[in-house]
């Protein structure tokens, strides 16, 4: 079991060295998803609050959408979770033809 989590450990390190994750929102969703099963919140949180928000996936998440899904129950309490809703909040005011 500790090889399968290095395993993937591995893969997300890779994810986050690539540059183009930074323009993935989808990617950086999935992301710190995978980082929040492997206990790290606050690794997760780092990785939501660098996504681009000019990216094409931009639409992916939304603050109403997110604050329904269970699966970003353990970053609720966290300063930088409400600082990644502003980020939604803001992203959804923008016009998609600016994006």
């Amino acid at each position: 079991r500790l090889s399968v989590a290095a395993g993937c450990l591995g893969v997300i390190e890779d994810c986050l060295a690539d540059p183009r994750f930074r323009r993935d929102r989808k990617a950086g969703s999935n992301i710190a998803l995978a980082l929040m099963r492997m206990g790290d919140p606050n690794r997760a949180l780092k990785v939501l609050l660098a996504g681009d928000l000019t990216s094409g996936a931009s639409g992916y998440l939304s603050e109403a959408m997110v604050t329904k899904d269970h699966r970003w129950d353990p970053l609720r309490g966290s300063p930088d979770y409400q600082a990644w809703l502003r980020m939604l909040r803001e992203d959804e005011r923008v016009p998609k033809r600016m994006k």
